[in-house]
């Protein structure tokens, strides 16, 4: 830029230089790449506390889909992820010495018809006990439950769910010790072609906030995606709680994976009191014992729990980093 001073006896010429900032709500690069150089998806899943019969589902077929991608099952136990609208083919599970200190299984329990005989009057869904509202199991099927004015409708999962956790027998302590001390390398944590699932699940005794991240052209758009359908057709399951919300959109992917620094398991978050609480405490302010990554991670978290399209998250960059959440844990 040049300039001529007008009240100056003698011309002369000054040259200026000035810089300037582009803010974005994701980075520029990402939003010039094509799909195939964006192919993972992030998934946020809120639920009551209560509701563990989803919560077991998205957990087991965590675990199996990186058990099995990563070569950790059980000698003799292979599984195979098919193509939509196919079931999974595996073998029979074999005998280990640990076979009796398997993972916590779906919830199993008395059939929802037997809990409802066992009431009096007609069946409401105010009217059913907090057990009954789980996920339950029907000849060896789990089944979330939909209430349709005083009817009620038991919706089975997804075949390929279906089949996938029919081998959670295959998640012995060996497989689950295995899982929860591996950690990804810098090449497995850029290689587009590892079909695992990672992420964290938080909870505060109230609500439970899982965050699913993989491919969308493998699980996380395969079999997790199935039962993220299957939770929507029951979007009130616990009585006076917390309503399932999905948040998850197949039209936003990233150029890579925010979340393999905390392994091959979900990263579980336990807080000590309630989220809204805990941002309402004078401490968490207080800058020489809240770290300010700290701090902006528990806001975050809380707001996913407020939102109501993954969108949203992604314009807001609102995705919470691993080290916040490590940070979190730490706290």
């Amino acid at each position: 830029m040049r300039c001529w001073p007008t009240s100056a006896p003698h011309t002369f010429t000054r040259t200026l230089t000035a810089s300037y900032l582009c803010r974005s709500a994701f980075p520029i690069t990402d939003a010039v790449k094509s799909p195939a150089a964006r192919p993972y998806g992030r998934a946020v899943i809120v639920m009551d506390h209560a509701d563990s019969g989803l919560f077991h589902v998205i957990e087991d077929s965590v675990r199996l889909q990186n058990a099995a991608t990563l070569n950790l099952l059980a000698p003799g136990v292979t599984w195979t992820l098919p193509a939509e609208g196919t079931e999974l083919t595996a073998a029979p599970a074999v005998e280990t010495p640990f076979a009796h200190q398997k993972a916590t299984p779906l919830v199993k329990g008395p059939t929802l018809k037997k809990q409802l005989q066992s009431q009096k009057g007609p069946a409401k869904a105010t009217a059913l006990p907090s057990k009954a509202t789980k996920a339950a199991s029907h000849a060896g099927e789990p089944r979330a439950v939909a209430f349709q004015g005083d009817k009620v409708e038991e919706v089975p999962l997804p075949a390929r769910v279906e089949a996938l956790l029919s081998h959670s027998d295959a998640l012995d302590v060996i497989t689950l010790a295995a899982l929860a001390t591996h950690r990804f390398s810098s090449e497995q944590a850029a290689d587009p072609a590892l079909d695992v699932l990672t992420g964290f699940h938080l909870t505060d005794g109230n609500i439970r906030v899982m965050l699913i991240e993989g491919l969308q052209g493998g699980a996380l758009g395969g079999v997790l995606s199935d039962v993220l359908k299957w939770a929507q057709c029951d979007p009130e399951p616990i009585e006076k709680g917390t309503p399932r919300r999905v948040l998850y959109n197949k039209t936003l992917s990233y150029s890579h994976r925010a979340y393999p620094v905390l392994g091959a398991a979900l990263w579980i978050v336990k807080l000590r009191t309630t989220l809204p609480k805990l941002l309402r405490q004078a401490a968490t302010y207080a800058a020489s014992k809240v770290r300010p990554e700290c701090r902006e991670g528990l806001h975050r978290v809380a707001t996913l729990t407020t939102l109501t399209w993954a969108r949203q998250i992604h314009e807001l960059a609102l995705w919470p980093t691993a080290s916040m959440l490590q940070m979190i844990d730490k706290r």
